[in-house]
């Protein structure tokens, strides 16, 4: 019995090992990540992630525990958890061009990026994009060293192009346009599919080609799809427009007119918006989105918090910043969750209404409690009281 015994609990803390998830090494700093990869002769795996990144956090809770990842990810690769806002991370993100969280850095010994995935994936993929860092046939750091051999055959420049875009490599839109120079038909089906994919940039010679041919997309995918589709083009554009001193209002306009007649003037407008936030004239900014929301009121709670919380952090005027209460109180009607009652609370607490600010801030903790979402930052708030 003994001997049975035995062997049961042996069995049990057999599978106990094979079910542990990704072993991450949280003592090692990134030179002594590298010299241990090297010896090892593995690469290094970094979950580059943010501490307010939700999908980050889906990550930690649901994928890496998972035992097939763990398996894989530890027989492979020394891994690693690092935060792209503190230490080390803040020059990781900058040497690596980390733009988007989760990113998933795959580097080796010398430091050389080999391959990169970017946002929430589940058990299945996310073993597969390990694969593929491990094959020197599909990770990135091999295709780009034949690019930059000069290797420019067509399906070489499709291929790269595609892994460049999951992995938001900031020149997958270039090797795109040479793989669209190379090509005398656009209008195949895989073409159209890959100019889908790529439209965008509103300088691109692809979304150029889609604005012109919306209505061939529109058989393709079906109107709701393209509607989806004009916003995303839209919201790059303006987030390309922010970051430009002196943008040609004129010019875009003309596009925005092509792309979405009904809406234009909605879409610029926004956009003038954005790039006073992003100018930093916060008063001017403020003046524009009251304007903004008087023209054009909205439904959307993600628009509605964003401007709302943007004025938590930018704006002083207590006239501004009540009509930014306005917004976050109807967003409770469209969507009582806990990041509007968290807003609402800020802004009371930045308002001086201490007793308006609690009673949001109590409401704000328990859907977070439910909802299962970090509310130290709140609780913080309330301790400021």
């Amino acid at each position: 019995m003994k001997t049975l015994l035995s062997i049961f609990f042996i069995f049990l803390a057999s599978l106990s090992i094979m079910a542990q998830g990704i072993e991450f090494d949280h003592t090692s700093n990134w030179k002594e990540l590298k010299e241990k990869a090297k010896s090892q002769n593995k690469l290094i795996f970094i979950d580059a992630f943010t501490t307010w990144c939700g999908p980050c956090k889906m990550m930690s809770k649901d994928i890496f525990p998972d035992g097939a990842v763990g398996s894989y990810y530890n027989s492979n690769f020394v891994n690693a958890k690092i935060d792209m806002e503190k230490g080390e991370g803040l020059e990781i993100a900058q040497l690596y061009g980390v733009r988007a969280y989760p990113t998933f850095l795959f580097i080796d010994g010398d430091g050389v990026l080999q391959h990169r995935g970017v946002g929430y994936q589940e058990a299945a993929d996310f073993v597969k994009l390990g694969s593929e860092a491990m094959n020197t046939d599909t990770r990135m750091g091999s295709l780009n060293a034949k690019y930059a051999k000069g290797e420019r055959d067509p399906e070489f420049l499709y291929k790269l192009a595609g892994i460049k875009k999951a992995a938001y490599e900031a020149d997958a839109d270039k090797v795109a346009e040479e793989y669209f120079n190379t090509q005398k038909d656009w209008s195949t089906d895989r073409n159209l599919e890959m100019i889908y994919e790529f439209a965008g940039n509103f300088n691109s010679a692809l979304t150029k080609y889609y604005i012109e041919h919306k209505d061939k997309f529109e058989d393709k995918y079906g109107k709701a799809a393209i509607a989806r589709k004009t916003d995303q083009i839209i919201a790059m554009a303006s987030s390309s427009l922010a970051k430009t001193d002196k943008p040609d209002f004129d010019k875009i306009k003309d596009l925005l007119i092509k792309i979405d007649p009904k809406h234009a003037d909605q879409h610029l407008a926004n956009m003038k918006c954005n790039h006073l936030l992003k100018t930093k004239d916060f008063d001017r900014y403020a003046k524009s989105t009251i304007e903004y929301f008087k023209n054009y009121p909205s439904d959307d709670p993600q628009e509605l918090n964003s401007a709302a919380w943007n004025f938590y952090m930018h704006v002083n005027n207590k006239d501004y910043l009540n009509s930014a209460v306005e917004w976050s109180l109807k967003n409770i009607k469209l969507e009582d969750k806990y990041y509007c009652n968290d807003t609402v609370a800020a802004l009371y607490a930045k308002l001086g209404n201490k007793a308006k600010a609690k009673k949001y801030i109590e409401r704000a903790i328990d859907l977070a409690k439910a909802e299962g979402q970090d509310y130290s930052e709140t609780e913080a708030l309330l301790k400021k009281l």
